[in-house]
């Protein structure tokens, strides 16, 4: 009778103990939800920023080439600018598309995936940026300069500097370098830090589920 009663008590205890890791498992999941959710909702806010500070800057370029004709360096300079500057703002709209559809509340594994896609395209996004450089470099030469031999070599040999810097810097950048401290400085300075610790959060549930199996 007395080995029945403790069986009975163990199991009451068992039961309770599971109750109370479940209720603790549903608070920690709701917590760190809360958590990654508000890191994406401020990195969609400064995605908007950028948004708005690109259309407003591709407008400006857009006005300065309409409004002058004739120069060629000038139009194509800017043009380059242009194309650089809407492909960037494209994928900032991306970016809060693919994040609007985050159910953080759904399957941990795809919120993963979907966060590493907007991970990988903002870094995209600051490697390409740097191949702009070089057109800030020849947007002010004009037909008025072509006589200045000394000083047409030297202009272009600065394009030609930061056209090799640009491009080493856009082969540096790439996902396969994150191991290199820069590099993950880099991407946190163009708003990568928040995906990172809202992909964190995520992972400290699988790791606390894992822990208590």
């Amino acid at each position: 009778m007395e080995d029945l009663e403790l069986k009975q008590m163990w199991q009451a205890y068992d039961q309770k103990l599971d109750r109370l890791l479940v209720l603790n498992l549903r608070n920690f999941e709701e917590l760190q939800t809360q958590k990654a959710s508000a890191k994406i909702n401020g990195f969609v806010r400064q995605q908007l920023v950028y948004i708005i500070i690109g259309v407003i800057w591709v407008a400006f370029l857009a006005i300065l080439v309409f409004n002058t004709p004739g120069n060629l360096w000038f139009a194509v300079s800017l043009g380059g600018i242009i194309l650089f500057s809407a492909y960037a703002t494209i994928l900032y709209i991306r970016h809060v598309l693919m994040l609007r559809q985050i159910n953080f509340n759904g399957n941990i594994t795809e919120t993963q995936e979907q966060l590493a896609a907007v991970r990988a395209s903002l870094n995209q996004v600051g490697r390409v940026l740097w191949l702009q450089t070089v057109f800030y470099c020849t947007w002010f030469i004009n037909p008025t300069m072509y006589q200045n031999i000394t000083g047409m070599t030297i202009t272009f040999g600065i394009a030609a500097v930061f056209l090799a810097a640009s491009i080493w810097m856009y082969q540096a950048l790439a996902p396969k370098n994150m191991h290199r401290k820069w590099v993950r400085n880099f991407e946190t300075s163009v708003g990568g830090k928040a995906i990172v610790e809202a992909s964190e959060f995520l992972q400290e549930i699988e790791a606390f589920k894992q822990e208590n199996n």
